[in-house]
């Protein structure tokens, strides 16, 4: 009996990801991936809920992957059974999918079962990082799949690439009566009214040290363009032109009626390459929420966790969550940071509880001659 699934986008009997394919050395397997339907949802696909006792009734102890292996399903497995999660939990009921084992796998003597070899405890592991990057194991809903985007990722047609996007990480908002205060509205009105008033058609120059650093972080994401790939490049290759653009609005609300007196200071053009960079992290972010691709390679993430470190010394949870825009999962810079401690590149310690208990601190402290010593992983070993 085949899985039914419920897209969340398209509203059909498809699952969200199709024979995604992982491999390693002796081995190759492809997954699929994807969410039973609700009651309500079985009535729109013109289907009749399971009964009870079929094998994918959604239920506690029915839900899972089936591995298959010469086209032969050898063993219905729950989640936490593969240590894919922790443990059972009802938030996982709708997930469902299989796992194709191509080759260099081996069953058991009676056939009903995969031995956990090697071969299995790495594709396990590969299935788990690829759920948690794509947030796979919560079955995602409009609007959090940006569902009328997904289209425009396949069409590829450059509209896609010129958006600069922001989805920050937010608790909703309890009730509130404060209100943007009247004497701030009237200043950022003034504002406005004074740049209606400036000359058309004016020349902004930049000074030389604003040059310089433009020239240094255009040169840098020439670098992390040959980086990346498909869509994501395309995005990094607008980004200089969007920063321009922004050095340029930000340099006007600062001098509204004599902008063009004026060169575009130093101070300027950095405060215009963080807000890219800004984008560049939620760029990525929203990608990986609109396509099934992968999020984008670990070790750009990694170079921006030691530029940081470098010009810091040492950092806090908060100020690596900071670094990565706040919209990279947790699970994933810790694990660089666990690279960079093993490395010997960086060394991790941890504080005392405050008075009040909680957390303890924890900071993570550049090893500067070791830095020099430990370049980042060559980019071939990372896809875009």
């Amino acid at each position: 009996m085949k899985p039914i699934y419920f897209h969340p986008n398209e509203r059909q009997n498809k699952p969200v990801v199709v024979k995604h394919k992982l491999s390693d050395t002796g081995w190759e397997a492809c997954l699929t991936l994807g969410y039973a339907p609700a009651d309500e949802e079985y009535e729109e696909l013109g289907l009749e809920p399971p009964k009870k006792y079929d094998p994918y009734y959604v239920s506690l102890s029915k839900q899972g992957l089936d591995l298959i292996k010469n086209d032969r399903v050898i063993r219905f497995h729950q989640l936490s059974e593969i240590d894919l999660v922790d443990y059972r939990h009802n938030r996982y009921n709708l997930v469902r999918g299989e796992l194709d084992l191509k080759k260099g796998f081996t069953s058991a003597i009676t056939k009903n079962s995969i031995i956990s070899d090697a071969h299995f405890l790495q594709l396990m592991s590969q299935v788990r990082e690829f759920l948690d990057a794509g947030g796979y194991l919560k079955k995602k809903t409009y609007p959090d799949v940006l569902p009328e985007l997904a289209e425009e990722v396949g069409r590829r047609d450059g509209f896609l690439e010129r958006f600069l996007f922001a989805y920050p990480a937010v608790s909703p908002a309890k009730w509130s009566e404060e209100v943007v205060p009247e004497e701030l509205r009237a200043k950022v009105q003034h504002v406005f009214e004074r740049l209606r008033r400036s000359e058309d058609d004016v020349r902004i120059t930049l000074s030389a040290e604003a040059k310089e650093r433009w020239i240094r972080w255009h040169d840098e994401n020439t670098e992390l363009i040959q980086a990346v790939e498909g869509i994501t490049a395309g995005m990094y290759a607008k980004l200089p032109s969007q920063c321009a653009r922004l050095a340029l609005i930000l340099h006007c609300l600062e001098h509204p009626e004599h902008s063009h007196k004026l060169a575009l200071p130093e101070c300027t053009m950095e405060a215009a390459i963080a807000l890219v960079e800004y984008h560049r992290a939620h760029n990525e972010y929203v990608l990986s929420r609109i396509s099934a691709a992968p999020a984008p390679a670990q070790h750009l993430r990694r170079e921006r966790i030691l530029q940081a470190l470098e010009e810091k010394g040492e950092l806090t949870r908060t100020e690596i969550d900071e670094v990565l825009n706040k919209c990279v999962p947790k699970a994933q810079w810790e694990q660089i940071m666990a690279d960079l401690v093993s490395e010997g590149v960086v060394e991790h310690s941890k504080g005392s509880s405050g008075p009040r208990g909680g957390r303890p601190a924890e900071i993570w402290r550049l090893i500067q001659e070791e830095r020099e010593n430990h370049p980042a992983p060559p980019s071939e070993e990372f896809e875009g």
